[in-house]
Order: C-alpha cells, then sequence, then structure tokens
C-alpha cells in the first residue's frame, strides 16, 4: 500500500518547515519512515528508486530550473545540499543523478522516479486519482512528496521548488543580498524530508521549520542535523564511536508527552534534541564522547495548525509536517529544568531520570529581535548569527508575559560577553523586550548556542537560537574551507574540488593551493623569490614533492623568446630551486612550467 507526506518549507510571513533530530516522519498509525539503505528489495510492488549494487537514491533534476536564467547555479545549488548530506561521515547516505526532467508541468508521486523540479504556486502539481489535487500553496518555497509502503521504507520521493515569476532564487553563499530565499540552504532542507527526517527544535538546525529569505543558519547542516543522520542511517562499524543518553522526563511520577530534551556539550554548543515520546521516554544518540549538560523545556502552546500570534517559538505543530498533528497536544505546562554533567563515553549508555514541575511558565521567549541594533523593535522567529571577533552586538529576544526590568539574558558557552541586560516591558506589540550587547571572542568555538531570560526565579529558553558563525565553514566535511572551494569550483562539492585532488595537474593538491593561496585551476607556478650572487641567480619556486619542472628566461627585449635554461628539476619539497649561472648582463624575465 502507497501512501503520501507532504513537507513543505517558506518564509516565517507564510508557513515553513524543517525536521528535528530522531522525531523522523510517520504515519496516524505511528509507522515510521525511511530508505532502506542496507539491501535492495525487490520484493516490493514496485522497486525503490536506487541504485541496486550501491543503494545510492536517484533523482532527476528539472533542467529548466526556475526559469529566471539561472538554471546552472540552481541545479548546481540543490547537487551541492544533496552532496553535504551524502558527506556526513559514518552514514550509508548515498545519491545518484539519473538524468533531467524537461517541461515538468506535473508531478507523479506513484511513476518509481524522484524528480526534483520547479513549478509555479497555486498550478496542481499532482493531480491523482487517489488523493484529488495537490497544489504547491501561493508563496510557500518548496514541497516535498514521499510514496512509501506501509512498512515504512521510502521507495520515492519528489520535491518540487517554487517557480513563481517573483521568486527569485539566491545561489551565491557570499551575497549579502536578501532579495530572495538561499536555494541551496531550502534544497538542504527539503532533502532532509525526502531521507524522512521531520523538524527540529534548535532554532539554528537546517531542519528547523523555518528560513530567512537570505543566507542563514540553515546553510549548512547544523550537530543535530547531523546526529540524525548517523542515527537513522549509521555505518554499524561507526556506531561504536558514539554515546548515548536516555531516560524518561515525568512529572508528579506520570510521563511528559512532548517535553524537549536537549544536550548541551562542554563548549555551550547544542549537540542534539529529541522530544518524549507519550511515555515520556529520550533518547539522545550519536553524542560525541564527552560532557554533556542535558536540559528539558517545554515546547509553546499553540491551538491550532495556523495560528500565527506572538505567543509561540515553536510549538508541537511545527516539529511535524505530516498533518497527523502528533505533538500538537505535548504537555507545554512545566517549568525548565537542566542536569548536572553527565560524562558520555564512546559505545556507552547514561540513564538519566528527570522530573519537571507541572506548573505554566510564567513567561517565555516567543522571537528573537531580527536586528543587531540596541532598541530596535523588530521580531523574527529566525537564528541569530555572530562572527568570531564581532563586537556591539545587540541580542534581543521578545518575552510575552514578563513583569519585571530586574531581569537577566544569557548565552550559554565560553567566548562570548554578556553586558548588562536592558528591559523595554512596552516593546512590540506589547511583549517585553530583553536585550544585551555581545562580543564575540575571536576564538570562540562555532557552533548553536542557546539564549535564556531569567526573573523572580524563572528562566524561559530559546534554544539553539544563536549561532558562532565558523571562520573557515565545511559544510561538506571534508577539511577544506568552503569559501575557497566555493570560489573555484560549482558546485563546490564536486569532486575535483576535493582536498587531495589536483585538477590543474601542477603538482599541488587543492589543499596545498589553498595554503598557499594560490588557484588550483592555473598550472603556472608561484616564483617565491629571485635572489642574485657571485654565483649566479637562484630561482625559487613552490612546487609538488615528486613533480618535473623546467625554468625558462626571457631578456628585456621587445619580442623576445622564452628560452630554457639548464635541464628539468625534480622537486624534492613544497619549494624548489633552480641555479642560472649565467652572467648577469641584461634584466632577465623568468617562468616555470611543467617537464614532460
Amino acid at each position: 500500500m502507497i501512501r503520501r507526506i507532504f513537507s513543505l518549507l517558506a518564509t516565517l510571513y507564510l508557513l515553513a518547515c524543517t525536521a528535528h533530530a530522531f522525531t523522523r516522519e510517520q504515519y496516524s498509525d505511528g509507522v515510521q519512515l525511511g530508505w532502506n539503505l542496507t539491501t535492495y528489495d525487490h520484493t516490493t510492488p514496485a522497486s525503490p528508486d536506487q541504485n541496486p549494487v550501491t543503494l545510492a537514491i536517484r533523482y532527476r533534476l528539472g533542467i529548466e530550473g526556475s526559469g529566471h536564467n539561472n538554471a546552472s547555479n540552481e541545479l548546481n545549488s540543490v547537487r551541492s545540499a544533496l552532496a553535504q548530506w551524502a558527506a556526513i561521515p559514518g552514514t550509508k547516505i548515498r545519491f545518484e543523478e539519473a538524468g533531467y526532467v524537461t517541461n515538468a508541468t506535473q508531478f507523479d508521486p506513484y511513476d518509481g522516479q524522484s524528480q526534483l523540479i520547479w513549478l509555479p504556486f497555486g498550478r496542481t502539481v499532482y493531480g491523482g486519482s487517489v488523493y484529488g489535487n495537490v497544489f504547491l500553496p501561493g508563496g510557500a518555497y518548496a514541497l516535498t512528496f514521499l510514496g512509501s509502503w506501509n512498512n515504512g521504507v521510502i521507495t520515492e520521493a519528489d520535491i518540487v521548488f517554487n517557480g513563481s515569476a517573483n521568486t527569485f532564487y539566491q545561489t551565491d553563499f557570499n551575497s549579502t543580498a536578501q532579495s530572495g530565499p538561499f536555494l541551496e540552504s531550502v534544497a538542504l532542507h527539503e532533502i532532509g524530508h525526502l531521507l524522512g527526517f521531520n523538524h527540529a527544535v534548535l532554532g539554528g538546525a537546517t531542519m528547523y521549520w523555518t528560513q530567512p529569505a537570505k543566507v542563514g543558519s540553515a546553510a549548512g547542516l547544523s550537530a543535530d542535523d547531523v546526529a540524525a543522520a548517523r542515527t537513522l542511517y549509521g555505518v554499524t562499524s561507526s556506531n561504536a564511536l558514539y554515546g548515548t543518553i536516555t531516560g524518561h522526563i515525568t512529572t508528579g511520577g506520570a510521563p511528559v508527552f512532548g517535553a524537549v530534551v536537549s544536550a548541551e556539550d562542554a563548549n555551550g554548543n547544542m549537540a542534539q534534541a529529541v522530544v518524549t515520546d507519550a511515555t515520556g521516554l529520550f533518547t539522545l544518540k550519536m553524542l560525541v564522547p564527552g560532557n554533556y549538560t542535558v536540559r528539558v523545556t517545554p515546547l509553546d502552546s499553540k491551538t491550532n495548525p495556523n495560528q500565527s500570534t506572538d505567543t509561540y517559538l515553536i510549538s508541537g505543530y511545527d516539529i511535524d509536517v505530516t498533518g497527523a498533528n502528533f505533538y500538537g497536544t505535548a504537555n507545554t505546562s512545566f517549568l525548565p529544568v537542566s542536569t548536572t554533567t553527565l560524562a558520555v563515553v564512546a559505545g556507552g549508555t547514561v540513564s538519566q531520570e528527570l522530573s519537571v514541575t507541572s506548573t505554566a511558565p510564567p513567561f517565555r521567549i516567543t522571537s528573537t529581535r531580527g536586528t543587531l541594533l540596541p532598541g530596535a523593535l523588530q521580531d523574527s522567529r529566525f537564528c541569530i548569527q555572530l562572527s568570531p571577533g564581532q563586537t556591539g552586538a545587540w541580542v534581543g529576544v521578545f518575552t510575552p508575559g514578563l513583569t519585571t526590568t530586574n531581569a537577566v539574558l544569557k548565552i550559554t558557552g565560553a567566548g562570548l560577553s554578556v553586558g548588562p541586560t536592558h528591559v523595554n516591558l512596552n516593546g512590540l506589540r506589547g511583549m517585553p523586550l530583553v536585550e544585551a550587547e555581545v562580543a564575540v571572542a575571536a576564538d570562540a568555538i562555532p557552533g548553536l548556542r542557546s539564549i535564556s531570560v531569567t526573573a523572580s526565579g524563572a528562566t524561559a529558553w530559546a534554544n539553539g537560537f544563536l549561532e558562532v558563525k565558523p571562520t573557515a565553514p565545511d559544510f561538506n566535511f571534508d577539511g577544506l574551507d568552503d569559501l575557497y572551494q566555493r570560489q573555484y569550483f560549482s558546485p563546490f562539492t564536486r569532486t575535483e574540488a576535493a582536498p587531495a585532488s589536483d585538477p590543474d595537474g601542477d603538482g599541488l593538491t587543492n589543499a596545498r593551493e589553498y595554503f598557499y593561496g594560490t588557484n588550483p585551476l592555473d598550472p603556472s607556478y608561484r616564483i617565491l623569490s629571485v635572489s642574485l650572487n657571485g654565483s649566479g641567480t637562484t630561482v625559487t619556486w613552490r612546487s609538488g614533492p615528486g613533480h618535473k619542472y623546467q625554468v625558462w628566461s626571457q631578456e628585456d627585449i621587445a619580442g623576445a623568446a622564452w628560452v630554457k635554461v639548464g635541464s628539468p628539476v625534480t622537486a624534492v619539497a613544497e619549494a624548489a630551486s633552480f641555479l642560472d649561472t649565467r652572467p648577469a648582463t641584461a634584466i632577465r624575465f623568468y617562468k616555470v612550467t611543467d617537464a614532460p
């Protein structure tokens, strides 16, 4: 039996989506979804859209893109998003491009082919007889449709991006413009749904339920997203490298359903977060060995999926994209609690039972301040981003229910200096604004931090809603600065961009080219120095060990030809030299090239 599930991503001003680690997409009967990346199952009524040998998930791209004459960059953005999920160390996730879709007008979720295409909003994207017409809502960035058998195995998945005339996707990671959604992030999010993940409860996770119309924290997978991938698709041989924290959340002996349980590492960064099931059970898997603090916080109250007010940041409705609203009845009426340090070891499990007080929180953080200027009354539900070395940034949150100016704003982890707290009880739309000036140390550890407000003995939390950005992002986990790879390669995840590759054949890998600050696509060699002494002229250049080079020279005469000087030189280190013993009777120029 084939079933369907939708996920939708849009701006905050519409509706949006993303998945939280370890809450997987599931049907109303509780069956959870995922691809079978262990064996190729020929016994299903329709074979899964995977390579039968490698088990890679196949996909086909809409070759026209959004129709804004940027198709090449758009397709490469989607490719880079797929590659980032597949690059997570220790997982079985693999993708395989299987061709193009041309002139798409609809998609069929039951045709056995996974398609990633663009269609205008309002158009019927699926007009099947089983479930009727399905439309891409106006303003939505994308929609994901999963076809699955009733044992929960996904056999194909389709993603439809908004191809409307007024939707312009950003494809340049370095762009500072805010003219449209960053397509790579949108695709990264929807691919998470394609893999079977629901929405995240950490504000800076890629699978958080909404994204800003710019390059933000959703670019690059967070530790939470990575842990989800390893939990569902982990390679058995690497599972022993990680540890687990598990337990129950109760109040008065009764289980607490839908409580957010997060693990914060010794640097104050969020490692992952989950929500409890109906028995109060939580399990935080794939934790890197180390010390953690476990924090339990309530979701925000939201009476219906379409509610749009100032009273919530993340609700049970926001973390479930299936339409079943599994977490719409989450217990949101208890006070947060944290543990002392828990030591996690590789291959080990820590059990931790926690009890919370069943009392409605007196105030909540329901939005962040959308600008870093002091006193500004502009709100959002997005993660705040700060850079190492940044100073003078005003971090603010809005806290309905706060009745005193005697409040303190804090941010978890070392490397951040938080100044005195300022409180404006008559803030935006009646919401009190709590803010403080923040400075970030140059060596602050990158990651998702949490913001808290404490007043009158109570504390409210915004988990993972502040990101210390990496100075050298590595979204594809290959150890090389993505900014360097993006400068020369599109997509930056392509094989030629790998650290060990040498696309220009000059004997230096991309990693060494990065070290020297040179162009990995230019086979010419940088001469480091030319020095003259009594023995002659010594030319020194950067080199690849074992590589052969030829030195050439040219006299300072118009039209003079380049001539070889001496025999080829075989380098033994990353710098090679040649001594030209000819008298320096005129100005002479040198160059170095490959030798046969």
